[in-house]
């Protein structure tokens, strides 16, 4: 492949590349600037991608969730299976359980910006791109007790998505603008977005 490229990389670059590369899914398929080493630098930007050093909002929160079945949050039902026959395995189940959501809400959650964001292991620092991953964690149960504890830090959280559901299209900006024209994360995202956002809100609401 990269034989094809107009500036071949070298081998070491090469295999570095292909290796981020492997790690896809954690990118939410999209390859965006919230994954790359030294975004907003064009096309050169696609050849240094940080996936293996980026820690997601949506997957972590997928891994609590379980909705795709096999994932961690299968653990708190499997806890339950095991109670009964094996205590040191149901307690591991919910141990695991209990530190994804702790890690989230630790690493995750900005207090300041009531959002939630990426965390980058380079910077050992959460990125600052805004996403609309940031609805992932409530939706699967995930709240800081800030947006449960104050109706306004609630409001403020579903803020953006909010303007766009009541017909503010203009805010609805893509996540990365590249030279390159790679995917949108909000654009790829927007369907299940106007699904998962108004149970957000709903969610912070009952609570």
């Amino acid at each position: 492949m990269t034989q094809l490229l107009l500036r071949p990389l070298m081998d070491g670059q090469g295999a570095e590349l292909y290796s981020e590369l492997a790690s896809g899914a954690e990118t939410r398929w999209d390859y965006s600037s919230c994954v790359e080493a030294i975004p907003h630098l064009g096309n050169p930007g696609l050849r240094l991608f940080n996936v293996k050093n980026n820690i997601s909002i949506c997957l972590n929160s997928i891994l609590f969730d379980g909705n795709f079945g096999m994932t961690d949050k299968a653990k708190l039902p499997l806890a339950e299976l095991y109670s009964m026959l094996n205590a040191t395995a149901s307690s591991n189940h919910l141990q695991v359980t209990t530190g994804i959501r702790e890690g989230i809400l630790d690493l995750l959650w900005d207090p300041a910006k009531l959002a939630f964001y990426d965390f980058n292991l380079t910077l050992n620092a959460c990125n600052d791109i805004f996403m609309a991953a940031t609805h992932y964690p409530v939706v699967d149960d995930i709240i800081p007790n800030k947006v449960l504890t104050f109706q306004s830090h609630a409001f403020g959280y579903n803020d953006l998505m909010t303007h766009i559901l009541q017909g503010h299209p203009e805010l609805l900006a893509p996540t990365a603008v590249q030279d390159y024209e790679c995917c949108f994360a909000f654009i790829k995202a927007w369907s299940l977005e106007e699904f998962m956002v108004p149970n957000d809100i709903r969610e912070c609401l009952i609570m």
